[in-house]
């Protein structure tokens, strides 16, 4: 209960911006004739601040 903390506020930041941002990366390296791996390591990267913010909380649910 109560308002997100700055660092869930961050982290949602975070959450936003990853998805797009692997998406162009991966287009470029596909151009680039390599393996457009970046899609997988963004989801992987806000998988480990959703483990992160688990962690932090605390709490068990």
């Amino acid at each position: 209960p109560g308002p997100p903390s700055a660092v869930g506020v961050a982290a949602v930041g975070a959450a936003a911006v990853v998805p797009p941002l692997s998406w162009y990366v991966g287009r470029s390296a596909l151009r680039a004739g390599r393996r457009p791996v970046a899609a997988f390591r963004g989801v992987m990267l806000i998988a480990l601040i959703d483990v992160v913010l688990l962690v932090a909380s605390g709490r068990v649910v």
